[in-house]
């Protein structure tokens, strides 16, 4: 999974929280950061999903495809990032739900959220073309 780098848009590619659903994927333990984000009062992450429970409840196929259709938009701490195309499979990839990577070891956690949702990502394509 490669992606080029942010580009902040003046006008975010979808519309702002909570008419979009955000889901937060984190390192274990989970708790940690939903209790990080309830610190921060960041009200725009819909779910936080920690890597164990995406091993455990959302390894089987129905569970994953769920949880893709249940949110628009993932984030993703940024030291997990490469588990990700293992544990959450060709179905978010298809539907162009790849999780964007965050940094949640920042002081200013709800900008650098924020900033992760108003930008965009160029997803180059991993076929023969020029």
């Amino acid at each position: 999974m490669e992606l080029t780098p942010r580009s902040q848009l003046p006008n975010p590619p979808l519309p702002p929280p909570p008419a979009t659903s955000v889901c937060l994927i984190t390192k274990d333990p989970q708790r940690e950061y939903k209790d990080l984000i309830a610190k921060h009062n960041i009200k725009f992450i819909e779910r936080v999903v920690g890597v164990e429970k995406l091993k455990g409840k959302f390894k089987p196929f129905e569970p994953r495809r769920q949880l893709c259709a249940d949110h628009d938009l993932f984030l993703c701490d940024d030291r997990v990032l490469p588990l990700m195309p293992k544990l959450l499979g060709k179905i978010f990839f298809n539907a162009k739900k790849q999780p964007i990577p965050v940094n949640l070891q920042r002081k200013d956690l709800k900008a650098e959220l924020g900033r992760a949702i108003s930008c965009t990502y160029f997803h180059p394509s991993t076929g023969t073309s020029k």
